[in-house]
């Protein structure tokens, strides 16, 4: 009978043992894993892993949040819009919006270029440009399904 007795004490004292590894293992990873891992724990107001740091533009007479590198939550507002330069965009020529309700001119191309989405590339002659334009085509579209 007293056998009877300790085997119930001891999936009890199991249980608890287990219960307390699995929570500890939560805080052991809240306290040790830092900023930009995706979890936000007690010392973040935000983590969203490698998005951190992107920052919004809000909409006119609106507001928006991003979260910072240092896991902060940022609020922007119409009024302190940080504007993209070309070299943020990653554009050479073109004109495009600064992300803050203004234009943004980066260039023109040199002779014999066209731009083409921000980057100046080579003109291409007439005949080949057919085929080129396929070629693409094709290429975009075997990529696209495998």
């Amino acid at each position: 009978m007293k056998n009877k007795a300790i085997i119930p004490i001891i999936i009890i004292i199991l249980i608890a043992l287990l219960g307390l590894g699995i929570y500890f293992g939560f805080v052991r990873q809240s306290i040790f894993v830092g900023c930009g891992d995706g979890f936000p724990n007690f010392i973040e107001e935000c983590d969203h892993g490698t998005k951190n740091g992107e920052i919004c533009i809000p909409l006119p007479g609106m507001t928006c949040t991003h979260c910072s590198l240092e896991c902060l939550i940022i609020t922007v507002d119409e009024n302190n819009c940080y504007p993209q330069t070309c070299g943020d965009l990653g554009f050479e020529c073109g004109t495009y919006s600064d992300g803050c309700y203004d234009s943004l001119n980066c260039g023109i191309c040199d002779n014999g270029q066209n731009c083409n989405l921000g980057e100046c590339i080579p003109d291409e002659p007439e005949s080949s440009f057919f085929l080129v334009r396929w070629v693409r085509i094709a290429w975009d579209w075997i990529t696209n399904i495998f």
